[in-house]
């Protein structure tokens, strides 16, 4: 039996969250609750992992200290030796979009949550999400940005996108191609 967690994930839907981190990630069930919220995963590195679902009021009782609770949408890391095995087990896996980058001390990280990623399964596993609000500042505006709703944003983004395919369908039109 693995030690009791230091990290929890809360989690909107723990059905949905179980089946992103077991079947798409390859983490390991050790245990799932369904009727108390909570399920409890091992990590690619054996460590064991909390999900707790929206009806797990205090998740800190569930776990060791140091604990770390990470909330719907926050961002997690995780080491890996073989980033290029691990990007072709999540392409085999139908979670395409991770790019390998190099930061600026020569270390190698795999990116799978970025811009590049289908909104569509983002917003599947924090659906509560659409309706927060994200601050949008550009590199060449001064001051403090604009606050627009998530589902503002994608909206925004689709239509932006629309305008681009348009611009290259013309393009291609004038060339005959």
């Amino acid at each position: 039996m693995p030690k009791r967690p230091r990290i929890a994930l809360k989690v909107t839907d723990l059905d949905a969250s179980l089946a992103f981190y077991i079947e798409g990630i390859g983490f390991e069930l050790v245990e799932s609750q369904p009727v108390a919220g909570t399920a409890l995963i091992l990590d690619s590195d054996g460590d064991p992992i909390l999900l707790a679902g929206p009806q797990v009021e205090d998740v800190k009782v569930h776990l060791d200290e140091p604990r770390i609770v990470f909330k719907p949408g926050d961002t997690l890391d995780f080491v890996e030796n073989d980033l290029d095995a691990r990007r072709a087990g999540l392409a085999g896996k139908g979670l395409v979009g991770a790019q390998l980058e190099e930061d600026s001390w020569g270390d190698r990280h795999l990116r799978r949550w970025r811009h590049s990623m289908h909104i569509a399964q983002l917003l599947q596993h924090v659906p509560d999400n659409w309706e927060h609000y994200v601050m949008l500042k550009f590199a060449d505006e001064d001051g403090e940005g604009s606050k627009v709703t998530v589902g503002n944003f994608v909206s925004g983004m689709a239509r932006h996108l629309a305008d681009h395919c348009e611009e290259i369908r013309e393009t291609r039109r004038v060339h005959d191609r």
